[in-house]
């Protein structure tokens, strides 16, 4: 993905295994995924579109490989309470792309 192509959402990134509020997510919105493979290889920066937003969770939407080719993969995500000694501060996204980065529980 392009950063220009983007949009002009707010740019920032919050660090793996730190979500805040669910309201600062939208249906719509544009966020990167982050999580571990089941080898633990990390596995980030996975472009995914927010298809749900509920009380205590988001919906995300993202692109697999899988043998017969790119198919459409959704994931139900926790939004948490973080705990202070991952409360670091949201910053700037380094690819200055303005979308959020998440992770998978």
């Amino acid at each position: 993905m392009v950063s220009g192509q983007l949009g002009a959402a707010a740019p920032q990134t919050l660090p793996p295994c730190m979500i805040g509020d669910v309201r600062e997510f939208v249906q719509g919105m544009k966020v990167y995924w982050n999580f571990k493979s089941l080898g633990g290889r990390a596995v980030q920066n996975i472009p995914a579109i927010v298809k749900k937003v509920m009380p205590t969770r988001i919906r995300i939407e993202f692109m697999a490989w899988e043998a017969g080719g790119w198919v459409a993969r959704t994931r139900t995500i926790a939004i948490t309470n973080v705990s202070p000694r991952d409360a670091l501060v949201p910053r700037i996204d380094q690819a200055g792309s303005g979308v959020k980065s998440i992770p998978a529980y």
